[in-house]
């Protein structure tokens, strides 16, 4: 029996933390029947406002809400180690037991990565414990930690969770070498003493429509090399979630990132969505087609669809097909069915001008989005200032979101911290 099933007669929980997944919390807790009282979060600016119509309090606050009902309250970090160790403790010196705790884990005080310890990435060549070759050009996915996937997908689930053991380790000992040595996610804090994945994402390089201008992976081509095609119709997720399965290594519920390619055009498409039925998905889509049984899952945390364009001739240019209306229309229709739709827009020379901007505000209002992604070229350096003209255009966006009650997230690993700054402080004077 788990720890929700010892609280049945409780559904009252506290979110701990209201930043990057609450959402996922969310899901996670409709999945079980659990419903979110209130969030609590340590950012005072976020403190006395709402996230998804749930209010957030200061912890301070919390303990005379709860008062005596403490006992009889359920508890859910959000956060990713080594933050979530810290309020594990935090909540357990507060009076809380560890079987209030819904997703609690015994943690230790030691240098490690919430990468190695908790995620997987996956490529039709490979297993490994992050991305970040993904977010640099010049870098070979291939020298970053990970195992090469072979012919035999059990045994390469094996060897990462045994590299995954031995790097954390490294880690821990602070005698790690190679890229994880100079991560900025090498931290020292409270990681959980035992591995259990709770965050997969698929990097596969699935067929798409689109010809994005912007797009690495086909180059603008739309073409994918014979022997990825080759290793994309060997990889088994059936067989890849076994293996994790039979290793005890999984944990309730993942979060689940389907990524790179278009699902809803993929002859895998009901394999893959047979797999992650009881995961938290998220689901990057172009929109093209609607397809009723995604519409219809009850556990996608979010499908984000990158329209990057307000008009017909601006969708064409950096899209490559013709498909502007239909897009839009798809999108009202995944609204309309429930689904926690987000819509992205990549800042380019192409699309930073106001009347793009302003359309493409005014269909996403009248889509009935509540959420929006600003970005800009994954290509671009940046480190770099951007363009006044690609600020300008994030600025009227966010100026639009604004007015319009419209959620919107700035891509920091995108931008830089001084395109965000700049950002800001233009919001400010304005």
């Amino acid at each position: 029996m788990n720890k929700i099933d010892n609280f049945a007669d409780i559904n009252r929980v506290v979110l701990f933390g209201a930043g990057e997944y609450a959402k996922d919390a969310i899901v996670f807790l409709k999945q079980n029947n659990l419903v979110p009282i209130f969030f609590c979060d340590r950012d005072k600016s976020k403190q006395d406002t709402t996230l998804y119509d749930i209010p957030i309090y200061s912890f301070e606050k919390i303990i005379p809400l709860l008062e005596s009902r403490i006992s009889r309250i359920l508890f859910y970090v959000t956060p990713c180690y080594p933050a979530k160790g810290e309020i594990f403790n935090l909540l357990l010196q507060s009076g809380v037991k560890d079987e209030q705790i819904i997703n609690y884990e015994e943690c230790e005080l030691r240098f490690s990565c919430e990468y190695v310890e908790k995620r997987i990435v996956v490529s039709e060549s490979r297993l490994s414990h992050c991305c970040y070759a993904d977010d640099d050009i010049k870098l070979n996915a291939n020298t970053f930690p990970g195992v090469t996937v072979g012919d035999d997908i059990e045994m390469a689930v094996g060897q990462l969770i045994v590299h995954k053991k031995m790097l954390s380790q490294e880690m821990s000992d602070y005698s790690v070498s190679g890229e994880c040595a100079s991560c900025t996610n090498l931290k020292k804090g409270y990681f959980p003493k035992s591995t259990k994945i709770d965050n997969i994402s698929f990097g596969l390089n699935m067929p798409c429509q689109c010809r994005c201008s912007y797009c690495r992976v086909r180059n603008a081509l739309n073409s994918i090399p014979v022997e990825q095609k080759r290793l994309l119709r060997q990889f088994s997720y059936k067989l890849f979630f076994k293996a994790l399965t039979k290793r005890g290594i999984i944990a309730p519920n993942p979060i689940v990132f389907l990524s790179s390619g278009e699902i809803t055009i993929d002859n895998k498409k009901d394999e893959i969505l047979d797999c992650v039925n009881t995961c938290r998905l998220h689901i990057l889509s172009n929109a093209i087609l609607f397809d009723v049984r995604i519409a219809k899952l009850p556990n996608i945390v979010d499908m984000l669809i990158s329209v990057d364009s307000g008009t017909h001739e601006t969708y064409k240019t950096i899209k490559g097909i013709e498909a502007f209306d239909i897009v839009f229309r798809n999108i009202s229709k995944y609204v309309e069915y429930g689904v926690n739709v987000t819509l992205k827009y990549i800042f380019l020379e192409e699309n930073c001008n106001s009347n793009d901007v302003l359309c493409f505000m005014q269909n996403a209002v009248q889509a009935g989005i509540k959420e929006i992604q600003i970005s800009q070229d994954a290509n671009r350096d940046y480190n770099k200032y951007s363009e006044q003209n690609l600020i300008n255009g994030m600025v009227y966006m966010i100026k639009l979101c604004c007015e319009n009650g419209i959620r919107y997230k700035i891509m920091p690993e995108k931008l830089g911290t001084h395109n965000i700054s700049q950002i800001k402080s233009e919001l400010k004077n304005e």
